[in-house]
């Protein structure tokens, strides 16, 4: 597995980054298909010293892309933090074999796989002034899932909301709330549970 570092507004030293390195290197053992993965150093994340440095890592698995950060009072323990989240995701991806659980998977890997990306630039300007904002836009095949289904998506792709269809055929959004549950954005009179 190749691994990559990346700094933002911080310094890392070797002793740091070769620790990040074995701890992200003992993740194949949790999932024997690990392409490369990639860890973001970011300092200064937070206003509050004991949340000041983030690690994010990112791993690549055939179809999926998996992420996870965290934020501590030091690098060492935010690389900690971040490898067990990942540890526990890969565990997870790794048990999903079963039922509407693939046809999930496979959903998931089809977004990814159609995701195209590009800028559009506000205002129809081909050069923006300073401080212009951009928009990404980012397209993606929408599957009529339920709920529990469009939770297992989410949960295996790493990221905080999802848009899907629901089984009547309105636009719905599941997204991951602070605490650690669920929320479910419709229109009236659409919830299927």
């Amino acid at each position: 597995m190749e691994i990559t570092t990346k700094a933002r507004n911080a310094e890392i030293n070797d002793d740091l980054e070769l620790y990040a390195n074995r701890k992200i290197e003992k993740l194949s053992k949790y999932n024997n298909r690990l392409q490369n993965a990639t860890i973001v150093f970011e300092d200064g994340a937070s206003k509050d010293n004991t949340r000041s440095h983030r690690v994010e890592v990112v791993v690549n698995v055939p179809g999926q892309t998996l992420v996870s950060e965290d934020e501590a009072e030091s690098f060492y323990i935010a690389v900690d933090g971040a490898a067990d989240k990942m540890k526990r995701q890969l565990r997870k991806l790794k048990t999903r074999r079963v039922g509407k659980q693939r046809d999930a998977e496979k959903f998931s890997v089809a977004a990814s796989e159609a995701a195209a990306e590009h800028e559009v630039v506000l205002d129809d300007n081909p050069e923006p002034a300073t401080g212009e904002k951009h928009i990404v836009i980012r397209t993606f095949p929408l599957k009529p899932m339920n709920t529990r289904e469009a939770a297992r998506v989410l949960e295996s792709n790493g990221h905080n909301f999802l848009v899907f269809i629901n089984e009547q055929g309105s636009a719905n959004c599941l997204y991951k709330r602070d605490d650690g549950h669920y929320g479910l954005l419709a229109p009236e009179n659409t919830v299927d549970g």
